[in-house]
């Protein structure tokens, strides 16, 4: 009897495929990677659940994805660690109305980038290990970092994360992903940018430990100096109306303020697909004489200490950048 799985008016011989399969239900079956299943195994379930109708619903897609990954031993390393990367295919994430053809393509063209310009080492600590320390500094008793990773808990929104961490504690984090724009121009799309909930007063103590610099506008100048490394001209910002969580009634992970009036405030400006912003590359800062006398020394200091954390980041990233 000949298995086939009927979707629409397509019919897929299931036979034919069976390496496709194997690697499918390989990942269904994967007990780690999916979460938290100590404390709601049922929502690790309904992600398994989920995931496995969205793929045998999109046979051809998720076939292509997978061919992808499963023919670099490397890259298929990073899928088996990282479930949610397949997840993220299956899933209406990113931003607000993607499609699967559209998250499919992002993700390969993703991964091909980094591995034109990261060597493996990189790739090995972003999504196999911890990520790569950026930036650490002493601060109150314990250590404020900078990290490059990949950060499950925002998967929703990215495939790359920078996360600015004390101690063990995430305080503020950006998810992006790099993918090429509609005129097939590499960019770097920036899908998030979240505080921790119940750090409010560590973002309000950090802003004053930075000279008035927000933690906010901290992230998003790393931002800027790992997109110059990396060699890259575009930056993009999902605005409001194209950040998915703002769509959905449930969901508790909305935006508390307005990405739009920070991304203008960083100088954006919005697209024609107004689901986005584009950023400027180069951060404007304000000349001495815009700036009162009275604060001139405060912006010294500011200025010196994001100097220091540029060339931290651009140190601690140019080992693994492939010339």
């Amino acid at each position: 009897m000949r298995w086939r799985l009927k979707y629409g008016m397509k019919k897929y011989n299931i036979k034919k495929h069976p390496t496709y399969w194997r690697m499918l239900f390989s990942f269904i079956r994967k007990k780690s990677g999916w979460g938290s299943s100590l404390s709601a195994p049922q929502l690790t379930y309904w992600r398994r659940f989920i995931f496995s109708a969205c793929a045998l619903g999109n046979y051809k897609l998720m076939a292509n994805l997978l061919d992808f990954f499963g023919v670099d031993p490397f890259r298929l390393s990073i899928a088996i660690a990282n479930p949610a990367i397949l997840e993220q295919a299956t899933r209406h994430w990113l931003y607000y109305h993607s499609t699967m053809q559209e998250r499919v393509s992002i993700s390969k063209e993703h991964f091909l980038f980094l591995q034109s310009c990261l060597s493996p080492a990189a790739l090995r600590c972003i999504y196999l290990d911890d990520g790569i320390l950026l930036w650490s500094q002493q601060y109150q008793d314990d250590t404020l970092s900078l990290k490059l990773n990949f950060d499950r808990f925002y998967r929703k929104e990215g495939l790359l994360a920078v996360t600015l961490n004390l101690g063990d504690k995430r305080i503020y984090q950006a998810s992006f992903w790099v993918a090429q724009n509609r005129s097939g121009e590499m960019g770097l799309w920036i899908g998030a940018l979240q505080g921790s909930s119940g750090e409010l007063q560590t973002i309000r103590d950090l802003t004053k430990y930075f000279f008035g610099y927000r933690t906010k506008n901290l992230i998003i100048h790393v931002i800027r100096t790992i997109t110059i490394q990396l060699q890259l001209k575009r930056i993009y910002a999902v605005s409001i109306y194209g950040f998915q969580a703002s769509h959905n009634v449930h969901s508790k992970r909305r935006l508390k303020t307005s990405l739009d009036e920070f991304w203008k405030e960083e100088g954006g400006n919005t697209c024609k697909d107004l689901r986005f912003f584009e950023l400027p590359l180069i951060e404007l800062r304000k000349s001495q004489q815009e700036i009162a006398s009275h604060k001139r020394n405060l912006y010294r200091k500011r200025f010196a200490a994001i100097d220091a954390v540029d060339m931290s980041v651009t140190q601690a990233l140019e080992p693994y950048l492939i010339s």
